[in-house]
């Protein structure tokens, strides 16, 4: 990668500015290079993880999620699509768990 005499932003500043403007709950952990924030919505929440990798270069971002539908049909529809999904990802996967409490 080629150096120039740019300074760049912490990436996680940047996160964290979009984090507060959106108005989510976060707490940001320098010790570990991480952000971490909670987006609340009607059927589903996102708890998220931004972690800067310096020595990488590399902004990793990591989102679970709970999705709550009120209806057995959409349950099974959701299934199917995560199974669809997955089979067409290059890498990575989504899990669905029925179960809420971990």
């Amino acid at each position: 990668m080629p150096q120039d005499n740019t300074e760049r932003p912490n990436p996680l500043d940047v996160a964290e500015q979009v984090v507060k403007k959106r108005g989510w709950e976060s707490e940001r952990d320098d010790d570990k290079g991480a952000l971490h924030f909670v987006a609340e919505g009607t059927w589903i929440d996102f708890r998220s993880r931004f972690q800067s990798i310096p020595s990488l270069e590399e902004l990793s971002i990591s989102v679970g999620f709970e999705l709550r539908l009120p209806d057995a049909h959409l349950r099974e529809k959701v299934q199917q699509l995560v199974a669809l999904i997955n089979r067409r990802l290059p890498a990575g996967a989504f899990n669905w768990w029925e179960q809420t409490d971990f």
